[in-house]
């Protein structure tokens, strides 16, 4: 496994043009509350632009490696045939030559043969403050230093003082976006808030995260969310650094979604079809919602796994009947076979049919296998 990643690591820096240097052993950055511990593998520092590039691999707990599975399978449409497999994340930073901001490089999942389970997308052109304490910031000094001790003394006189050991200047309090009023965040907005910015925050279940501040908020389950979501969009939010955002304020609101903020997170393409499955959700968001989706482009077949269906995946969520009449309708494939995963996360297995099979084997009436078996 370890050649493999490695293989891969060499190859992903290679693709940005920079040779790497592999350390013998990789180099412990920092262990989470959760247990998950995150590795420097390797660096390259670009002498001409004076730019440090890291890859950093985090090794999972057992607690965090299933609620990553949940996260992957429900919020980044991954089957979890492919998940369940997963053991490690590995994900790249490209810094400025301050080292106080960086940019994602690419961010992706792995089992433990070093297959790659899933390559999340990443807003590349997007730069971020490095903060000491989190990943960003520890791998920078570690590679920092480790360069440091390779190069000659008139060198490290030359870039003494550029790693991210002094944070930037405290404005405030910062807002927090899980869980701050509509005011609050109006407020904030107002006094120039960030609202691309990537973000240490606690969700519903008490798990420490990061993530987007428009991927906090859309998972939101009060009233709120909806009016901020708004805001946000008004004041520049980028939908690319979140491409399941609909598809988590679908959940999180079912039929209380505003209409008018789905309207305008819909005109992002790559939000569509996971929005579409989003509507699996219990209870039923309603036909309106589902078909004003497909009206704008989602498919009715096609989702991020090409083992899987549209189709499929509504059944095997056990869907309301009526967004399987309105797939169905607007052109769902009855006949296309496919996988599913059926049980839980630790003790269940993966099945494969026709939506018929899955129909029957979920409890589905008589109606809905009669429109599935052309009766």
């Amino acid at each position: 496994m370890k050649k493999l990643l490695l293989a891969l690591l060499f190859c992903a820096f290679c693709a940005v043009g920079a040779p790497a240097f592999v350390f013998d052993e990789p180099i412990s950055l920092v262990k989470a509350k959760s247990g998950t511990e995150y590795f420097l593998d390797e660096f390259d520092y670009n002498e001409s632009s004076g730019r440090l590039t890291v890859v950093i691999n985090g090794h999972y707990s057992d607690a965090e490696k299933l609620k990553t599975i949940e996260w992957l399978t429900k919020k980044k449409g991954v089957s979890f045939v492919k998940a369940r497999k997963l053991t490690n994340n590995i994900f790249c930073f490209r810094f400025n030559e301050a080292g106080d901001q960086f940019q994602r490089v690419y961010d992706r999942y792995f089992d433990e043969d070093g297959e790659l389970i899933a390559d999340v997308p990443v807003n590349k052109k997007k730069w971020e403050p490095s903060k000491p304490k989190l990943t960003s910031g520890m791998a920078y000094s570690v590679a920092m230093e480790a360069l440091d001790a390779q190069s000659e003394p008139d060198d490290r006189a030359a870039r003494s003082g550029d790693g991210p050991d002094e944070p930037a200047a405290a404005d405030g309090e910062p807002l927090n976006w899980a869980n701050s009023s509509y005011a609050s965040a109006a407020a904030a907005v107002k006094k120039g808030a960030d609202v691309n910015a990537f973000i240490p925050y606690t969700d519903t279940e008490g798990n420490e995260l990061e993530g987007y501040v428009i991927a906090v908020v859309a998972s939101r389950t009060d009233k709120d969310a909806g009016r901020i979501l708004g805001l946000m969009l008004d004041s520049g939010a980028d939908l690319e650094n979140e491409p399941q955002a609909l598809a988590n304020y679908i959940r999180a609101q079912g039929g209380k979604v505003d209409m008018a903020v789905v309207d305008r997170m819909a005109r992002s393409k790559a939000q569509l079809n996971p929005a579409l499955l989003a509507c699996s959700v219990k209870p039923y968001p309603g036909d309106a919602l589902a078909r004003k989706l497909i009206e704008a482009g989602a498919s009715v077949n096609d989702i991020a796994d090409q083992n899987s269906s549209m189709l499929l995946e509504a059944l095997n969520a056990k869907a309301d009947p009526r967004l399987i009449k309105l797939l169905i309708a607007n052109g769902a494939d009855v006949e296309l076979e496919g996988e599913v995963w059926e049980g839980d996360m630790e003790n269940g297995e993966t099945v494969r049919g026709t939506p018929l099979d899955i129909a029957k084997r979920r409890g589905y009436g008589q109606d809905i296998l009669d429109l599935l078996a052309h009766r």
